[in-house]
């Protein structure tokens, strides 16, 4: 398979081996589930202190070059596994190899991670709830209910959730800015 790309900055990389896995059986019970480990091989003669955070750009184009081929698999990313083979003058390579080593705070580090999100799912919130959210109130409840038709409906949840805001303490300016960032995002929406 073709695995070469060319990224942001223009310069071809190639993923240099990709392994298709059959596991079995399938979910459906219909032929071998698959599963698709890339290898990326570097070679580097200079010590890079930012080798991680390039190697994660390097991984993340190849996972999407991946999903542009294979649309289905968009809950089935492939692995990619990096291999650096170092020739530098400096001995041995003096930077680290792990992206969590090159953050200020390890352990903040591995509570929040790449690749992860906490989610606020406000589709399933209640508007009493939102409002004991205190200054995000007014922004969550403006989002929960930028698609309501019942107007009278939506207009006095939101109104609640900008008293709580207000009684929170939040700014004008931060109160300001969410409006407009949901006023903005229901522009593109209808577009």
């Amino acid at each position: 398979e073709d695995c070469s790309f060319v990224s942001s900055n223009l310069k071809s990389t190639k993923a240099d081996v990709v392994y298709k896995i059959n596991l079995y059986p399938a979910a459906d019970g219909i032929g071998p589930e698959v599963a698709y480990i890339y290898t990326l091989v570097e070679h580097q003669s200079t010590a890079d202190p930012l080798m991680p955070l390039r190697i994660l750009v390097y991984q993340t184009n190849i996972i999407y070059r991946h999903l542009a081929k294979y649309p289905q698999d968009a809950l089935k990313l492939p692995l990619v596994v990096p291999i650096v083979f170092y020739n530098g003058e400096r001995s041995p390579y003096p930077y680290p190899c792990n992206i969590a080593e090159m953050f200020a705070d390890i352990e903040l580090y591995k509570k929040v991670g790449l690749g992860k999100f906490d989610l606020v799912d406000l589709t399933v919130m209640d508007d009493d709830q939102i409002v004991r959210h205190g200054k995000v109130a007014a922004l969550e409840s403006t989002l929960k209910h930028i698609r309501d038709r019942d107007f009278l409906k939506a207009i006095v949840a939101i109104v609640s959730a900008i008293e709580a805001s207000d009684r929170a303490g939040i700014e004008r300016d931060s109160l300001n800015a969410a409006f407009q960032y949901v006023i903005d995002a229901k522009e593109k929406d209808e577009v």
